[in-house]
């Protein structure tokens, strides 16, 4: 149900500032309720903001005084309830794995069952794939879906991915729990099996000669409606050199963190990271461009530089035989 009232549903630590904000035309009086639905604390949300892009205005308030650690939530006749929400030192306790979670919630060509719970949903775009501008047709099944789209997006895969291997790279005793994969308990961080998911499906992504598709979207964007009604063809899209760079770079960098867990996977990414390297080396600069009529994102860039060093440096670091 689309709330009115909006609030940090992780919580808040005891002492932080703590903000509600409302949609409301006009100021809104508020009660911060506990647990029991006793107020314990009243305010008036008088910062007015219009938000443009959302296409309403909003009323801010200010509930930071209240602090005793414990559940509330907002409550205001104007607007309704807000979720129910922690104020304490734990308020955040658990929210690295909820977030590790969305990755799998935004799996595609997969039912998603069990731990899904309300997200469950039947395999979606298990179809093959068009490659743009001809009739052949290739398996690109797999992957995250993008931000709230079905397509499927090589550059911005890559760099998610990158981050997340980082992160276990730097800290990997904060990536000892569980997340409830199907994969879970297979010996291997349930990071690096979510990883995997993806860059399984980048390697999709890279023709024979080391070229590496931009984008795999269908020619506009599906409706809002669940990914296993979207029947719309995907297409492969043409290459570009961003797609490449950030392909070799994160495969490199995957080459490394899979080593100890899967050598044979590690031999794979690290020769198809030469090989989209080598690509980049023999081509200038190619940027992408929708062609006309299709509004799926477009990722570009008018200089590829800071890819090419991404690549350059993480095959340096993961072979120092590759350059």
């Amino acid at each position: 149900m689309y709330k009115k009232v909006r609030i940090d549903q992780c919580g808040y630590l005891p002492y932080m500032k703590k903000r509600v904000t409302f949609v409301s035309e006009q100021p809104v009086h508020f009660a911060v309720c506990n647990s029991t639905g006793k107020a314990v604390f009243e305010g008036v949300a008088e910062k007015r903001i219009e938000s443009k892009s959302a296409g309403e205005v909003n009323y801010v308030g200010d509930f930071t005084e209240v602090s005793d650690p414990g559940v509330y939530y907002i409550s205001a006749d104007a607007a309704g309830e807000s979720d129910h929400f922690r104020i304490g030192l734990d308020a955040y306790d658990g929210l690295l794995q909820k977030s590790m979670y969305y990755f799998y919630l935004s799996r595609c060509g997969m039912e998603l069952k069990g731990a899904a719970g309300v997200f469950s949903h039947p395999a979606c775009h298990t179809g093959l794939g068009t490659v743009y501008g001809s009739g052949e047709k290739k398996d690109v099944s797999a992957g995250w879906h993008d931000a709230g789209d079905f397509g499927r997006y090589t550059t911005p895969g890559a760099v998610a991915v990158g981050h997340l291997l980082y992160a276990y790279e730097l800290f990997p005793e904060s990536f000892r729990e569980l997340l409830g994969i199907p994969e879970s308990g297979n010996g291997m961080p349930d990071i690096l099996n979510e990883c995997l998911y993806e860059l399984k499906w980048l390697m999709k992504m890279q023709f024979p000669d080391g070229s590496v598709s931009h984008k795999l979207t269908a020619f506009c964007h599906a409706d809002f409606i669940m990914p296993e009604e979207d029947h719309d063809q995907f297409l492969i899209y043409p290459v570009s050199s961003m797609a490449a760079a950030d392909f070799a770079a994160v495969m490199a960098l995957a080459s490394r963190i899979y080593r100890p867990f899967l050598p044979d996977f590690a031999r794979e990414a690290l020769e198809k990271a030469k090989k989209s390297f080598d690509w980049l080396l023999a081509n200038p600069y190619i940027g992408f461009h929708n062609p006309k009529g299709s509004n799926t994102g477009e990722y570009d860039d008018e200089c590829d530089m800071d890819e090419r060093m991404w690549a350059a440096a993480e095959l340096l670091r993961s072979d120092n035989d590759s350059l």
